[in-house]
């Protein structure tokens, strides 16, 4: 459903991509072109999930950083075996985390558009400016981010895992483009219902 979400955003072609879908309970990813999902798996690896475990302190340290880190490193294994049999170089992001982390590079990009991922629904996300985004989430108390543009208060506190689960994966995997989809889950479910009722007419 995700995946059929993300293709009515995203103008998928005959290149694979990796799509990320950050949950409170879990993380979808999937391995996927625009007609064939390669690979797909849930992990219970969610940000509240990760909070809950590691109770990070305000602001995260760098060994709360390393812990969660070698803790992604040893329960995505699987996922790093199979992206070695593909060739991808992109990321797409289909979850509120990362509209919220596209919301708040525009609140400091005047020059950030969306759309820029061929369709409406999507952005194409400067890797820079997410990095400049992750350095400063890590280095903020929560009280600061009270005070972030595009920050919602549901996710003042996941949002730090969020981004640090966003940046290990793409620096993990060495992905070079990084496309936020305002479609998942829900869209997915809708389009599939949608084509259901087609078929029986």
């Amino acid at each position: 459903m995700i995946y059929y979400g993300v293709k009515q955003a995203v103008h998928l072609t005959t290149d694979k991509v990796l799509i990320l879908d950050i949950g409170g309970g879990s993380n979808e990813l999937i391995i996927a072109d625009k007609d064939t999902i390669y690979w797909k798996k849930s992990y219970p690896l969610g940000v509240a999930r990760l909070l809950s475990k590691f109770k990070p302190s305000d602001p995260i340290s760098i060994e709360e950083i390393e812990f969660i880190s070698n803790y992604l490193e040893e329960r995505l294994s699987d996922l790093f075996e199979e992206f070695k049999k593909h060739k991808i170089t992109t990321l797409i992001g289909a979850s509120g985390s990362f509209e919220t982390i596209a919301a708040m590079i525009r609140a400091d990009d005047p020059n950030f558009e969306s759309g820029t991922a061929l369709s409406p629904e999507s952005n194409l996300i400067d890797l820079t400016d997410f990095e400049n985004l992750y350095q400063k989430l890590i280095n903020s108390t929560l009280k600061e981010r009270k005070q972030m543009k595009g920050l919602e208060t549901m996710r003042l506190e996941m949002i730090v895992v969020a981004t640090l689960v966003v940046k290990f994966i793409l620096q993990k995997l060495k992905l070079r483009e990084m496309i936020q989809s305002n479609f998942a889950l829900k869209e997915g479910v809708v389009y599939e219902l949608l084509s259901l009722q087609t078929i029986k007419q």
